[in-house]
């Protein structure tokens, strides 16, 4: 049996907006869909001595109103600030 293990990276501003803000097109202010893209990143090692093949995974929003996809760094980077 293959062992499997996943990672999600997000930087400070990148979580913030994951968790708390509104998933709304910047461009036509519509409600933007979740897409979930897998990446496999290949073998690393475990504390344990085993190998674990890994798969990371992107979050990116798409507008069907646009047909634009933006990545979560993207959207993040347009919030307005107090």
């Amino acid at each position: 049996m293959e062992r499997k293990g996943w990672k999600m990276m997000f930087k400070p501003n990148e979580l913030r907006y994951f968790l708390f803000h509104k998933k709304i097109c910047p461009i036509c202010h519509d409600k933007l869909e979740r897409i979930v893209k897998k990446d496999n990143v290949g073998w690393e090692h475990t504390v344990s001595g085993g190998k674990v093949n890994m798969y990371e995974y992107k979050n990116y929003y798409y507008c069907h109103s646009c047909n634009m996809e933006f990545s979560l760094n993207d959207l993040s980077k347009r919030i307005r600030k107090p």
